[in-house]
C-alpha cells in the first residue's frame, strides 16, 4: 500500500510510481495506490479529460493497474472548484479481491 503525490510540475508517470511498480512486478506483489493525481479523465469519474489524465490513462493501460474510484462524487473540493483528482488504483489481483 503506498500513496502517490504527481505534482502538477511533473511529467507523468512519476518516477516514484515508475519505479514501485518495477519493484511490485521484480517481486509479485500487488499493490494499492491512493492517488493525487493532478489529472483529469473520464476513467476515474470526471466530467473532463485534460493532457495529463489522457497520458496517465494511456500509462494505466500498459500496466496490471485497476482504478476503483467509482462514481463522479469529487475528491478535492476547494472553494467552487470540485474535481476528480484523488484516486485509488490496485493490481488487478486487489481489484478482484475488493469486488467478490
Amino acid at each position: 500500500m503506498a500513496s502517490v503525490y504527481m505534482p502538477t510540475e511533473e511529467n507523468l508517470p512519476s518516477p516514484g510510481l515508475e519505479l514501485l511498480l518495477i519493484y511490485s512486478n521484480n517481486n509479485n506483489t500487488p499493490v494499492l495506490l491512493g492517488c493525487d493525481t493532478n489529472a483529469h479523465h473520464f476513467r476515474w469519474g470526471s466530467r473532463e479529460c485534460n493532457n495529463r489524465g489522457v497520458t496517465l490513462s494511456q500509462f494505466l493501460a500498459t500496466t496490471d493497474l485497476e482504478v476503483l474510484n467509482q462514481g463522479s462524487q469529487p475528491t478535492f473540493c476547494v472553494g467552487s472548484k470540485r474535481t476528480i483528482i484523488d484516486d485509488t488504483f490496485a493490481s488487478k489481483f486487489i481489484a478482484i479481491e475488493t469486488h467478490n
